[in-house]
């Protein structure tokens, strides 16, 4: 119960103590939820943009991701972390170049005030939506440890997997590398022995 509590404050104070990008201010889960509205969805912009393959010059990583995050945000909590535990990353993943994930720091400098204003907070509220996934996940962890090991290192390894890609991405937007940084942290003190 100790090492729950103690990861669950570590976790809160991970985006918490990122910098704000450009300077901007902060403004279970049913497992059978119909996917049905994303997929059309994808396949609508696919054929907008002359595609008939959505997939076609990218990996699914991308694509898988910000489904998760949808989900999440609409509250399909499980079916967002079970898309999050297949992923696997990549430093040559690539995303969308109209996602804000895609976007590198020199790119946010050297926006119009204003769009960076807006951009900055689109980041922000991506990095909560991440950061609050991954909390998930690791909470999810914490259930499964008594009863299965295996799945809770799955679910740790896949935490550990999008550090490293959020990490390895030095040109990426800050937030998101202080977003890596902070669950770094929290994973590392999750996996101290505890002094009893």
């Amino acid at each position: 119960m100790e090492r729950c509590c103690f990861s669950r404050l570590c976790l809160v104070a991970v985006v918490s103590c990122a910098p704000a990008v450009g300077g901007c201010q902060r403004q279970e889960e049913d497992d059978s939820a119909p996917q049905k509205e994303i997929v059309e969805r994808e396949a609508t912009q696919a054929a907008a943009s002359g595609s008939e393959n959505p997939t076609e010059g990218q990996s699914e990583e991308p694509r898988a991701l910000l489904r998760a995050l949808e989900l999440f945000e609409r509250g399909e909590v499980a079916v967002a972390r079970n898309t999050f535990l297949e992923l696997e990353w990549s430093k040559d993943t690539e995303f969308p170049k109209d996602s804000v994930l895609s976007m590198s720091e020199e790119e946010f400098k050297a926006l119009p005030r204003l769009q960076r204003a807006k951009v900055g907070r689109e980041a922000r509220a991506k990095a909560d939506v991440m950061r609050d996934l991954c909390r998930e996940v690791l909470r999810a962890a914490e259930r499964a440890e008594a009863d299965d090991e295996q799945v809770a290192a799955a679910h740790y390894a896949a935490v550990k997997r999008f550090i490293r890609f959020l990490l390895d991405r030095p040109e990426s937007l800050a937030v998101f590398r202080a977003l890596g940084e902070g669950l770094q942290r929290a994973v590392e003190t999750e996996n101290t022995p505890k002094d009893h």
